[in-house]
């Protein structure tokens, strides 16, 4: 098949570990990034964005999508980001007739505005299977497609680990919180960690972009994983929970209700909650056991859950 996939660039990847995964299933991909501009419209989109008409900059690089989509002729569309998308660009590509699907990580499906998407989109995809149960906003077909891992970047790669506990991510109450009940040695790097004091933390206030992240994670036994509280999900699992596994590393994380479906518990993962943190980090104690919990997520990851099995569960669809 032909199939343009549609996204935004920023940290996460997202759209690019579709492209290859598809591409690995050997479709042809046409890659299309809607904040990766021309300088003629970034030009334009400056000088109207103060007076609130930046939609006029996206009616430019649409119409660059339609002479592109008019050339490749694509049996599909597969946004990702699919509400961070403006609908311009989902106008563009019914005008062209193209089957429409989206995939959703971020809560849209609870955003009335979004209502306007439903008539673009075929089939939408999301991460929170509560909402697909719910489609409250009433899409056409709503199916349920978590987040998954690219093993080309995330894997193993070797290195020499130690136990130290790593996490990488934004300083929140209910992190900060978290952290204070750990007695443990950790290593933590993102930014607002300013309050955080313990002797045995190493703390840093950078961001690391995702080659570091994916050497930190090969450099450690444990990783841990704290979803964000501000994220309006209720139950859905972020990138990190399959990224860990996938490089060698034991995940300790915790506790959503969808780990259940992709994970035998405290067998491939180590999950916690704030009334057992302790008693987990006290087991970590056992490299035997760290080691154990590792090798098997490793395995279940690569077995069930890289973006090219999240692809030929889309595709199965057509």
């Amino acid at each position: 098949m032909r199939i343009a996939v549609i996204g935004k660039k920023n940290h996460l990847f997202w759209d690019t570990h579709v492209k290859e995964a598809l591409k690995e299933l050997g479709h042809e991909v046409l890659h299309f990034q809607i904040n990766v501009r021309p300088l003629s419209v970034n030009i334009v989109r400056n000088i109207a964005k103060p007076f609130g008409k930046k939609y006029i900059s996206d009616r430019m690089h649409a119409a660059t999508l339609k002479k592109l989509l008019k050339r490749f002729r694509p049996d599909l569309a597969f946004f990702t980001s699919a509400f961070f998308i403006p609908p311009v660009y989902y106008e563009t590509v019914r005008e062209l007739k193209i089957p429409v699907f989206a995939w959703d990580g971020d809560g849209g499906p609870c955003d009335d505005s979004n209502a306007r998407y439903r008539p673009f989109i075929d089939i939408l995809f999301e991460s929170e299977l509560r909402y697909v149960e719910e489609n409250r906003l009433e899409f056409k077909q709503m199916e349920y497609l978590p987040f998954g891992v690219n093993p080309r970047l995330f894997k193993s790669l070797g290195l020499q680990r130690n136990s130290t506990i790593f996490f990488a991510g934004a300083a929140t109450p209910k992190r900060v919180a978290l952290l204070q009940k750990i007695d443990y040695p950790m290593k933590i790097r993102g930014w607002g960690w300013e309050g955080l004091r313990k002797p045995m933390f190493d703390i840093k206030n950078e961001k690391l972009g995702i080659q570091e992240i994916i050497h930190e994670y090969n450099t450690t036994w444990i990783a841990l994983n704290i979803h964000q509280e501000l994220n309006s999900h209720i139950d859905a699992l972020n990138m990190r929970t399959f990224e860990v596994p996938a490089c060698g590393a034991a995940l300790l994380c915790d506790y959503r209700k969808e780990l259940e479906l992709h994970f035998d518990l405290d067998n491939e993962i180590i999950v916690y909650d704030e009334k057992n943190i302790a008693e987990k980090i006290d087991r970590l104690r056992d490299k035997r056991y760290v080691q154990k919990i590792a090798h098997k997520g490793l395995q279940r990851v690569l077995a069930n859950h890289t973006y090219r099995h999240r692809m030929q569960t889309v595709l199965n669809l057509i």
